[in-house]
């Protein structure tokens, strides 16, 4: 009997494993999102996940601007960039190598200067460029306020978005949503509720994002402290919907993709009701990762008119509030200040950074009039010597001018 009984338990444990397996993996659809959870799936690779981001997810796609911005190319060796860090010299190429980069260019002065491609990775690929699709999103607020469908950043988020009416996001301020300072009850690594839960439901279970942001909870007053979530920028993008009673990645096509142009097409995944991941999922060539700096450069002028309000790139570059300054803690670690969406590294001055997991950065340096753009596969590079990097390339860039001007 007890032999009987233990293999029928097995035969139901083998038959559960089965099922959950299928119901996880499931071999026969298009999308697959659990393609999205590298540490449970080490034998398929960052790159090819980041570069064929159509099987991890349901996708809309954004089309090239008719008039795509044409960039002339001056390309320089890797090798004349260096950089000083923890005393010892290191070229552009070594940090294109330690930073495991699949993809790197340089903008300044509206020029190509460098560009570079590893692993498989080429001018046409689109790469998933993880949470800096964050700061395309913040784009989107700047323009509605600009355009009045947002008011003001000091409304409540379900003055626009009415799904989040009696809910803790709903009654939050739309400019502590941007800053990361909802006091939502929600982390990104350590806590609970956190990213991995939420994103194995929207990703592998289809779970509609809207309700389960709506279920979250307040942990903290908003407008109090940072903590960086996933659900500000999705709910971000849903207030930028609302104002305009439109779909949201219509809405980036309208107002951005075409009269920005961006020289190729883009997908942006979408969650279970159709809508756009605010927070994540835009895949991007590396040109217009890049351009999408350069466009910052330019102050956000599309055929001559400037798209968000004078203030808005002045807020972009400057933490607003004291828990949002970037500094280096007593223990000699480096942290990044934040703004609207934004990361600002330490002593920042008109600078700032799209950052995504897993190395997908974009730096802007409106100072000295470049961007620096990169994919990456994750490699083993700190904020510190990120940052490091590139500024140097900007000495480099402003030697290089110098040298002109003498000649």
């Amino acid at each position: 009997m007890i032999k009987k009984i233990l293999k029928l338990a097995f035969f139901a444990a083998f038959i559960f494993i089965i099922t959950a397996s299928l119901f996880v993996f499931r071999p026969w659809t298009d999308h697959q999102g659990w393609r999205l959870f590298h540490k449970a799936n080490p034998f398929i690779s960052r790159v090819h996940t980041h570069s064929n981001w159509h099987l991890v997810s349901p996708y809309a796609v954004l089309k090239a601007s008719n008039n795509p911005r044409q960039y002339q190319r001056e390309l320089i060796d890797l090798n004349d960039i260096s950089y000083e860090y923890d005393g010892e010299t290191y070229t552009a190429a070594d940090y294109f190598n330690k930073a495991n980069l699949v993809g790197l260019m340089v903008l300044a002065d509206n020029k190509v200067m460098v560009e570079n491609y590893d692993q498989g990775i080429d001018q046409a690929t689109t790469y998933m460029i993880m949470s800096s699709t964050k700061s395309f999103t913040s784009t989107m607020v700047g323009i509605a306020v600009k355009e009045g469908m947002i008011e003001s950043l000091d409304d409540r988020v379900d003055k626009y978005a009415e799904q989040f009416k009696g809910t803790a996001y709903g009654e939050t301020p739309i400019k502590h949503v941007l800053m990361m300072s909802s006091g939502i009850d929600f982390f990104h690594h350590k806590g609970k509720p956190n990213r991995a839960n939420l994103m194995f439901d929207v990703f592998v279970r289809r779970i509609s994002f809207d309700n389960k942001i709506a279920a979250l909870t307040r942990r903290v007053e908003s407008g109090t402290e940072f903590n960086y979530r996933l659900t500000d920028t999705h709910v971000l993008s849903r207030v930028v919907a609302a104002a305009y009673n439109k779909p949201f990645i219509d809405l980036v096509q309208e107002k951005l993709w075409s009269p920005g142009g961006f020289s190729s097409d883009a997908q942006w995944s979408v969650d279970a009701d159709g809508n756009p991941f605010g927070q994540m999922s835009l895949s991007v060539t590396l040109q217009d990762f890049a351009h999408f700096g350069q466009i910052h450069l330019e102050d956000l002028v599309l055929d001559g008119e400037q798209i968000v309000k004078n203030n808005w790139l002045d807020m972009v570059q400057t933490a607003q509030a004291p828990f949002q300054e970037p500094k280096i803690l007593d223990d000699g670690r480096y942290k990044d200040g934040y703004s609207l969406q934004w990361w600002l590294p330490v002593e920042y001055d008109q600078e700032f950074i799209a950052r995504g997991a897993a190395g997908q950065y974009m730096y802007i340096n409106k100072k000295q009039n470049y961007v620096v753009a990169q994919f990456s596969a994750q490699g083993k590079v700190s904020k510190k010597e990120e940052i490091t990097f590139y500024r140097a390339v900007g000495d480099y860039l402003s030697q290089q001018r110098q040298l002109s001007a003498m000649q």
